[in-house]
């Protein structure tokens, strides 16, 4: 399969909040959307801790956006608001599961561009230990 060009820019802002710490960040990278039947998948790398992290996320059905990462850390999780579901995050030295509810799903997206909003809360056996929040914006280039 050929490989297609970076076809959109992504601005991301996020937000972490961890054991009374919160982290923010936000860049602008390339990423390539890619639209189906049912929904789309858009993807993207940027610089992280350790190297590159290459994220991956697929709205492929209304309300669910799979959330796939690999960096130091692999991850994969759903998100879907009011849902609770178990994402598994591998490590070089071991895994562990975390508990995820959606708090927040919002995508206007299509192929002119748009904007995806989502954020989860993380829980270690129901328990609420932080949050997460991205407010990504996608424009053509």
């Amino acid at each position: 399969m050929e490989k297609k060009p970076w076809n959109y820019l992504a601005k991301i802002q996020w937000k972490n909040e961890n054991a009374g710490e919160t982290l923010t960040g936000k860049t602008v990278v390339p990423a390539l959307l890619e639209m189906g039947d049912a929904g789309y998948t858009l993807s993207y790398s940027e610089k992280a801790e350790g190297g590159e992290a290459a994220t991956r996320l697929s709205y492929a059905e209304p309300g669910v956006l799979t959330v796939e990462r690999q960096a130091q850390m692999v991850t994969r999780l759903q998100v879907e608001k009011g849902r609770r579901s178990l994402s598994e995050h591998r490590l070089p030295f071991g895994s562990f599961t975390l508990g995820i509810t959606g708090t927040e799903l919002i995508s206007d997206i299509s192929e002119n561009g748009g904007h995806l909003i989502f954020s989860y809360d993380t829980d270690e056996q129901g328990e609420k230990v932080g949050s997460v929040a991205f407010d990504i914006r996608l424009k053509r280039r």
